[in-house]
């Protein structure tokens, strides 16, 4: 039981370690993060909207996370690269009811593909 725990901080601590999050530099390996003040529409139940966000370097494959300014009442936002130097944002409402999110800046955190 002990090894299996100690396994778990172990594998809790890598990963802990690969969210740590630098400035992009010219180094294609480095993360990127930008960040884009976006208004989203007012979202029925089960409605979602798409914007767009230039991150020089991001290739198709990459991995991103994305943050919010504000709380989602209960809306999903996922990020995705969708082109070359481009992640798209989607925020989902399936609270159940409308809601209207303040404009707010959401922030995108890119990390290179390992086969870079």
């Amino acid at each position: 039981m002990k090894s299996v725990k100690n396994l778990i901080l172990t594998v809790l601590a890598a990963v802990a370690c690969m969210f740590v999050m630098q400035p992009a530099t010219a180094d294609t390996d480095a993360y990127r993060v930008v960040s884009k003040v976006i208004d989203v529409a007012s979202l029925a139940d089960a409605a979602g909207a798409t914007s767009t966000v230039a991150v020089p370097g991001a290739v198709l494959g990459d991995a991103c996370l994305v943050s919010a300014g504000v709380d989602l009442q209960g809306m999903t936002v996922t990020c995705y690269i969708s082109a070359a130097d481009t992640v798209s944002i989607r925020v989902q409402n399936e609270s159940g009811g409308t809601i209207d999110l303040a404009s707010t800046t959401f922030r995108v955190f890119v990390h290179p593909k390992g086969t870079r």
